[in-house]
């Protein structure tokens, strides 16, 4: 069997793969948790006071706060 080299060996090229992979995580994690779970201000108005939005934003999201 022969060794073939490709990009996926070389480890600097794994490595920027991998912390590419910890940064965009770590930015989508933070704009979707500030702009939509603490974002209240901006959406929610546009639902009128549904029940089920309240609910499910509160069972996805309040209780992350409540028991931390």
């Amino acid at each position: 069997m022969m060794y073939h080299y490709n990009q996926f060996t070389n480890p600097l090229i794994v490595l920027g793969i991998i912390l590419a992979g910890v940064f965009s995580w770590t930015l989508f994690e933070y704009v979707f948790h500030r702009f939509i779970s603490h974002g209240e201000d901006m959406w929610m108005p546009l639902f009128k006071h549904n029940k089920w939005v309240y609910t499910t934003h509160f069972m996805m999201h309040g209780i992350h706060h409540a028991f931390p």
